[in-house]
């Protein structure tokens, strides 16, 4: 499995969302990838743990 995004990878999405969109969808759009990139770990820890 891979690891939740870093900093930079978000940052490069962020760049490109505001590209195409507003500042609004934007912050929408960061806010979504954080919060898959949390459960996506949270995930990984919780598979980890429990195996």
């Amino acid at each position: 499995m891979t690891a939740p995004p870093g900093p930079a990878l978000l940052a490069v999405d962020l760049g490109s969302a505001g590209a195409r969109g507003s500042p609004a969808l934007t912050a929408r759009y960061f806010t979504d990838r954080h919060a898959t990139g949390c459960a996506m770990a949270l995930r990984a820890r919780s598979s980890l743990t429990s195996a």
